[in-house]
């Protein structure tokens, strides 16, 4: 796995640790394997992660895990959920599906910033860093997504709006960056 277009000088450090545990997990593969991947050893990024299991039935997105930051944020747990299952209740999570799409298509790691909209006109800019694995080497089998905020996670309670927020990505970016390993 390639990460020499994400630029360690402006990104948050917590990213720049996960790219460096992916790339040693994918020991020069194209994609780190999916088996090989676990939560707990990533520890300084537990509650802002969540795991989408790619399946080619749709194609669909199925939500493994959602962390608790996640919670915070949406108001609502998506583990075992659907994404197609989300999008019948609601427009507001179709940048979503573009963007795990697009994880999907180009087989590498993207960084982008996310805006959450609430009605009454609640907002809050989130990082977020996707990295593709794999279960046979060759396709996208899970995105594991890791968000940084700049407020404690207890916060967000007290800044966002009610309800689902509506989903802006900005700068969709494949990254690169080459780690010394």
């Amino acid at each position: 796995m390639r990460f020499d277009a994400l630029h360690p000088e402006s990104m948050p450090l917590d990213f720049l640790e996960f790219a460096n545990h992916c790339e040693l997990l994918s020991e020069g593969r194209l994609l780190p394997r999916q088996q090989d991947f676990s939560v707990a050893d990533v520890p300084w990024l537990y509650g802002r992660m969540y795991e989408v299991d790619v399946l080619d039935i749709g194609p669909d997105f199925y939500f493994r895990t959602f962390g608790i930051f996640w919670q915070a944020v949406y108001g609502a747990d998506f583990t075992g959920r659907w994404l197609s299952e989300l999008e019948l209740q609601t427009d507001k999570l179709d940048a979503l599906r573009m963007q795990y799409d697009h994880v999907v298509t180009t087989r590498g790691p993207v960084t982008c910033r996310t805006r959450l909209l609430w009605p009454e006109e609640a907002e809050i800019t989130v990082e977020r860093l996707l990295i593709p694995f794999t279960l046979d080497g060759e396709t996208v089998s899970q995105i594991v997504v890791a968000a940084h905020y700049d407020a404690e996670v207890e916060d967000l309670v007290f800044f966002r709006g009610e309800g689902l927020p509506q989903v802006c990505i900005e700068g969709l970016e494949p990254i690169q960056l080459s780690l010394a390993s």
